[in-house]
């Protein structure tokens, strides 16, 4: 039982069912503050529950429009799409830097150490400033 009125957990559960999980839909229909639905949501572990359970249904909901659009040759919905789910394939709008196999990138005295091309190696070398170039010990 909850100290809201004489809430029960079973009437912020129904509550938050028939609100689609929206907290101050849910607080008018039981006649008590957002707050109060927050509260209650945190203490009781089923609430939770009832939250992450809606969250899951509406993610289902949005995925089939999504793929439906999709279908229908919207561009808008097969761009987001792919920038979503297809950055391994290059359809990402930014550049993920990373080392080799995904792994930190590799620095040398501080700095990134990209070695393009032997030369640039052998350089770094023959200058025998700790294996870093000229251009970036500067």
């Amino acid at each position: 039982m909850s100290a809201n009125k004489g809430l029960l957990v079973k009437d912020f559960d129904k509550a938050l069912r028939q609100s689609g999980g929206l907290r101050t839909v849910a607080a008018k229909a039981l006649g008590c503050t957002p707050s109060n639905v927050v509260q209650a949501v945190q203490r009781h572990p089923t609430l939770q529950k009832t939250i992450e359970e809606i969250r899951e249904q509406t993610i289902d909901i949005a995925e089939a429009q999504l793929f439906r659009k999709i279908q229908e040759g919207n561009m808008t919905a097969i761009i987001f799409y792919l920038k979503c789910m297809a950055k391994y394939r290059g359809y990402n709008e930014r550049l993920e830097v990373t080392g080799a196999n995904g792994g930190p990138i590799a620095t040398v005295n501080g700095h990134m150490a990209i070695p393009t091309t032997v030369e640039f190696v052998e350089q770094a070398i023959e200058q025998g400033t700790n294996g870093t170039p000229k251009e970036l010990s500067d």
